[in-house]
């Protein structure tokens, strides 16, 4: 480096530092500062973006939010009186004889940047010691982690953006108006289910408490890196656009592109990457934002009979690599048209026939969360496919807002169907089974659909397990668990809970609610054939999975059912563990029992209904009709003024997402209020709650009749005698 190099960096760190000096010395930096460590209060109360049914997001995540927006504006207001400065006090011209504009405005910029940089690192320091005692469950490197992913690149990103919009208006009403708008926008309607464009409150739902928050944090994290590459972009570029010499905007933009052709170059290159991460967004799929779930016909002549799947789980990398084997049998005279469907998040590397190499077409066709792989299988017997793929799952685009599906991290796993490997819409054979052998790190514990689960081998940090399952569909859970094993009405029950949890499910009661559930159930419908073989599989499942749900033997509920700052759940019980019994009903009105999607009538109803009833035995009639009965009529009312509801004819004028978010409302409330009214309606109908009780365990016991493994709204008026006449919903309401 020469010499006179030298010179110009020592010119230009002195800059800094006197520029650095000054603006910590100015009474209004000081009050901004002030204010900004005050910020994360308003997350306690009034700023709440995620939800406060865990210590984690009410504790940390809401203030670390509500300090990141607040500060944020506090920061723009900072910046554009700083850069006024010099005009306002009209001293451009003195200015820019005694120095370099651009060395001037870069040093103001690391300026603001660095105090902004200092403030964030007390409020870190400052707010610990509260954090950590308000979090039984405290991770240190979660409040680090988020403090840099959620906090500071607001602030960063606030200073930044205001230099930008200054820089090429030169005004500071001006300026202050386009800062303004990209505060809106970022907070509006607009950008609410587009999580890349909320540069100033990055989504986060929920944040969990015993297990991970790999989701939000790594969609913050792309958040981060598209909105940082645009804002030097643009930084950048405003450099460019500083006024000189009184030519104006055009003449000083054309005089400084002349002058600093790498600038440019920079600015264009940072801008196009920022619009190729925006493009090529990793973590959200492509789906309709209305579910689709389109009826699969399985092919006449090709049968299914084994499958094998061995899945390597990289909780690091949040991905995962899998190799799938399965024996297909082509009974027809020619070559037949197969497909597959598998997460849209993942790569066919390779796929063979008998060992040798087969083609295949990916039809990139998101549905449902899922994408179509085609290929030709050849007639004859025995035909051994194997299937090579790699990826990371990725989200719903329904359920982009929550964030909910399928999750790897080092922490917890949660995979099912076709986020583990290939699922098949094929005839099976008689004696099919699905082997499953998936690698794991040591410190989680796995819980699976199947009925043999063994350890097969112990390698470094990690351990081979493997998995039999009569059934097509493979579900995996992983995390630190303890597992409960209970038995209760002849029927054997394994609950998994992590060890940070031990404490409020005490206080909760849930073990006691479980047994009293599962008795209740059995006693007026029926036991679960749920053997020492076969146990039922109670599983506490992230924060991120809102609620629960049931398949198989499986009974799946949101950690934020257990935890102590869950609030009621007016839908679906008054407290945590009403709600806890709601998804344990749904073994008994879920899966091969549950009611095929007519309108209303569903197994969210029937479980809504049952749940009722026993808690009206347990708590008593006034509580009953308190927490459920007066709930969902005052839904159903709801409902029944929306516009939109009385006039369904129109909601095909409405843009997509905002129609989708309607019909998802008026979906819930139809299943979760509107059914169980109907049926409370039934039980009047029927003459009281015996003989109701007396059609639902001939339903439970008789299983569907109309269409064998669903139990429909025709096989419900079929059993109590009942006419589809008989039921009105204003009359219902007025029970």
């Amino acid at each position: 480096m020469s010499e006179e190099t030298k010179q110009l960096w020592r010119r230009r760190w002195r800059l800094y530092r006197l520029e650095k000096k000054r603006l910590r010395a100015q009474k209004w930096v000081r009050l901004g500062a002030l204010i900004c460590l005050c910020m994360p209060v308003l997350g306690l109360y009034w700023y709440q973006p995620a939800t406060n049914l865990t210590a984690t997001s009410l504790y940390l995540a809401n203030p670390q939010l509500a300090a990141g927006l607040g500060g944020a504006l506090v920061w723009m207001v900072l910046t554009l009186l700083e850069l006024d400065r010099v005009q306002k006090q009209h001293m451009e011209p003195l200015t820019e004889a005694a120095l370099s504009l651009t060395e001037l405005q870069v040093a103001k910029t690391a300026a603001l940047l660095q105090t902004a940089l200092q403030v964030w690192l007390v409020l870190l320091l400052l707010w610990l010691p509260w954090t950590m005692a308000q979090i039984p469950s405290f991770s240190i490197g979660l409040y680090g982690l988020s403090g840099v992913v959620l906090l500071l690149p607001c602030w960063l990103l606030a200073i930044l953006l205001a230099v930008s919009c200054y820089q090429l208006t030169n005004r500071l009403l001006l300026a202050a108006l386009l800062c303004a708008m990209l505060v809106f926008f970022s907070c509006s309607t607009w950008a609410d289910g587009q999580y890349l464009l909320r540069w100033i409150n990055p989504l986060v739902p929920v944040m969990s408490d015993a297990f991970s928050n790999r989701p939000a944090l790594s969609l913050a994290c792309y958040n981060r890196l598209c909105w940082f590459l645009l804002a030097v972009g643009l930084w950048l570029v405003s450099l460019l656009a500083l006024r000189r010499y009184q030519l104006g905007l055009l003449g000083s933009v054309q005089y400084q592109v002349q002058q600093n052709k790498k600038v440019l170059l920079t600015a264009l290159l940072c801008l196009s990457g920022a619009a190729l991460c925006m493009v090529q967004e990793p973590f959200i799929d492509d789906s309709p934002l209305e579910p689709v779930f389109a009826e699969q016909v399985a092919p006449e002549d090709i049968f299914l009979q084994h499958s094998r799947l061995e899945v390597a789980i990289d909780g690091w990398a949040g991905s995962l690599e899998g190799t799938a084997e399965y024996v297909l049998h082509n009974r027809g005279t020619d070559a037949e048209l197969c497909s597959f469907q598998i997460d849209p998040g993942y790569t066919i590397s390779a796929m063979l026939l008998d060992g040798q190499s087969l083609t295949f077409t990916d039809l990139h066709n998101d549905v449902d969360n899922a994408k179509t792989i085609e290929f030709l299988l050849p007639a004859g017997e025995g035909r051994r496919l194997t299937v090579l793929y790699s990826g990371q799952p990725k989200i719903w685009s329904i359920l982009r807002d929550s964030l909910m599906g399928g999750s790897i991290s080092n922490r917890y796993v949660e995979l099912s169907n076709s986020k583990l490997g290939p699922k098949f819409y094929l005839q099976r054979e008689a004696d099919d089974q699905t082997e499953f052998y998936f690698t794991l790190p040591d410190h989680l514990v796995p819980v699976t659909n199947g009925q043999q689960l063994e350890r097969m081998e112990q390698r470094q940090g990690s351990t081979l397990w493997r998995s039999v399952s009569q059934e097509a569909r493979v579900n995996l859970y992983a995390a630190e668990y303890v597992k409960q094993t209970m038995e209760e009405a002849g029927m054997y029950v394994n609950f998994y809970y992590p060890r940070q949890q031990q404490q409020s499910l005490q206080q909760m009661g849930a073990l006691e609610q479980i047994a009293h559930t599962l008795n209740y159930c059995a006693a007026h419908y029926g036991p679960l054939p749920f053997d020492r073989d076969n146990p039922l599989q109670l599983v506490e499942e992230s924060a991120y999975a809102m609620g629960g749900g049931a398949f198989g033997n499986f009974s799946v509920m949101g950690e934020t059912i257990f935890s102590p700052q869950s609030l009621n759940d007016a839908a679906r019980g008054a407290s945590s563990a009403e709600v806890l019994a709601h998804e344990i009903v749904h073994q008994w009105w879920g899966l091969s029992w549950m009611f095929w999607d007519e309108g209303p009538w569903s197994s969210e109803g029937m479980t809504c209904y049952t749940t009722y009833r026993m808690m009206k035995e347990q708590y008593g009639t006034d509580y009953a009709q308190q927490h459920y009965v007066e709930q969902w009529k005052q839904d159903a009312r709801q409902l029944q003024k929306s516009y939109y509801y009385r006039h369904p004819e129109l909601l095909e004028q409405l843009p997509e997402a905002y129609r989708a978010n309607l019909v998802a409302e008026q979906e819930s409330i139809s299943r979760y209020a509107v059914m169980p009214l109907l049926l409370l309606q039934a039980e009047q109908l029927l003459g009281g709650e015996e003989a109701m009780d007396a059609v639902l365990s001939q339903l439970f016991a008789d299983g569907g009749q109309q269409m064998p493994g669903y139990l429909t709204w025709q096989d419900f008026l079929q059993v109590s005698g009942l006419t589809e006449e008989a039921f009105d919903l204003d009359q219902a309401i007025l029970l």
